[in-house]
C-alpha cells in the first residue's frame, strides 16, 4: 500500500492546513476553514522530536494511544489525568492514529530499539535491584 504524503502548513493568516484524509476546505467567503482534526493535532519541528501532539501541549499521540490501548485508560480518564487537554484533544489524537497508524507504531518500535541500543552501549551504572545486598553477597 502506497504511503499518503501529508503535511500541515501555516497560510498567512495563520490558519494551519493538513492534507491528510480530513482534508480542509475553503468556504464559499474564501476564508480558510481547517478540519477540527487540524484545531487539535499539531506537528512541530524541535517540539517532541517533530512527532505529532496535542496542540497546546506536549503530549504526543504515541502518548494518548499508549494510556488508551495499552493502559486501558478511556478517553475520560485521561482527560481527568491531564486537565490541559480536552476530550476532543483526546479523541482527535485517537483520530489522527487510526489515520496514520503504521508511522505512529514504526515510531515506536525506532524509540525502543534506540533505548536497547542506548542500554547495550551504556550499562547501568545503578546498583542492580535484583542482585543481593549487604555482606552476604560478599561472602558468598
Amino acid at each position: 500500500m502506497p504511503r499518503r504524503q501529508t503535511y500541515i502548513s501555516i497560510e498567512p493568516r495563520g490558519m494551519l492546513l493538513y492534507n491528510g484524509p480530513m482534508e480542509p476546505h475553503t468556504s464559499s467567503h474564501n476564508t480558510p476553514v481547517a478540519s477540527p482534526l487540524v484545531e487539535h493535532i499539531v506537528s512541530t519541528p524541535g517540539t517532541c522530536g517533530g512527532k505529532p501532539r496535542i496542540a497546546g501541549s506536549r503530549i504526543r499521540v504515541q502518548d494518548i494511544v499508549v494510556w488508551h490501548e495499552g493502559h486501558g485508560l478511556s478517553p475520560d480518564e485521561i482527560v481527568s489525568q491531564f486537565p490541559g487537554i480536552t476530550l476532543a484533544d483526546v479523541y482527535a489524537a485517537l483520530t489522527y492514529y487510526h489515520d496514520h497508524r503504521e508511522d505512529i507504531r514504526q515510531d515506536r518500535r525506532d524509540a525502543e530499539a534506540f533505548v536497547e541500543a542506548f542500554k547495550q552501549r551504556y550499562p547501568s551504572k545503578i546498583l542492580d535491584l535484583d542482585a543481593p545486598h549487604g555482606d552476604d553477597a560478599l561472602s558468598s
